[in-house]
């Protein structure tokens, strides 16, 4: 995807604390567990937003990690995505589809070939029902 003009990353981040160990997490959406921690996001959660792309490849439970929580940035397929997909959160962090409406995390602005593919998104939580069904 190319962008015209000047561009400047602004996007909000947050720190937040792991609630349980994550490997490969850069990308994943997390959401807020009962402790207040985050852990990632599986099929019918309310993530929060996605771990950035500097995450480490583990993070421990306890360790401090970054979250963006709106605008454009990357995030981890777990299934073929194509732009313009409305996404919604899956299993393990990995983002897909909506095929049957739900809690909406954003819109894919990029395609993911397969799962575990990095596509660009624009972060837009709220609740979507799908009108097909």
């Amino acid at each position: 995807m190319n962008y015209i003009g000047t561009t400047i990353n602004e996007s909000s981040v947050i720190t937040a604390t792991a609630g349980r160990a994550i490997e490969n997490g850069a990308g994943c959406a997390v959401y807020f567990d009962t402790d207040g921690t985050v852990v990632l996001g599986n099929a019918g959660s309310s993530v929060i937003g996605i771990l950035a792309m500097d995450t480490p490849e583990k993070v421990e439970a306890g360790d401090e990690v970054t979250v963006q929580i709106r605008n454009t940035g990357l995030a981890k397929a777990g299934e073929p995505i194509k732009a313009g997909d409305i996404v919604v959160p899956h299993n393990a962090g990995a983002l897909v589809p909506s095929k049957k409406g739900g809690s909406m995390f954003g819109f894919a602005l990029s395609e993911a070939k397969k799962a575990g593919d990095f596509f660009s998104i624009d972060i837009c939580k709220g609740n979507y029902i799908n009108p097909t069904t």
